[in-house]
């Protein structure tokens, strides 16, 4: 995207390019406090900093309302995918133990071992579906995204 312009990050031998490419191709948004930092460096607002160039000030009105439309999308993406990659760990949390409740051969272990291990199995898959919804509803928070 031509209209990106590089972060302090970029420069940096230390640092990886990585965020510049994906902020360039326009699937990251740098944090509010780089953005903030290159304004003061550079002199530009913040909008002018994300639009990639100058702005007049007929034109602050339109480029300010694209950031934030886009800004908002990068947001309710990134909360997407969270959401379909926490509900797939909890899918196969479920599945694990499911499978191990069906497969576990109670007549060598004994009933009661064999009960032993299933409470424990059960345990463990509500523990870690628990975590994950309060990921999800953490995320859901943290993004906006809750309606």
């Amino acid at each position: 995207n031509s209209k990106a312009m590089p972060c302090w990050w970029a420069v940096s031998e230390s640092l990886p390019s990585w965020p510049v490419s994906r902020w360039e191709n326009g699937n990251y948004l740098p944090p509010v406090e780089c953005l903030s930092m290159l304004s003061d460096i550079y002199g530009v607002s913040i909008n002018e900093i994300v639009a990639g160039q100058r702005l007049s000030e007929s034109q602050l009105p339109e480029v300010a309302d694209n950031n934030l439309k886009n800004a908002l999308e990068l947001n309710e993406n990134a909360y997407r995918r969270t959401e379909k990659w926490l509900s797939f760990f909890m899918l196969i949390s479920t599945l694990v133990a499911i499978a191990i409740i069906i497969l576990l051969p109670a007549k060598k272990l004994g009933f009661a071992l064999t009960v032993l291990l299933i409470a424990l199995v059960v345990i463990l898959a509500f523990i870690g579906n628990t975590v994950n919804i309060v990921a999800m509803i953490y995320n859901k928070e943290r993004s906006g995204a809750a309606r």
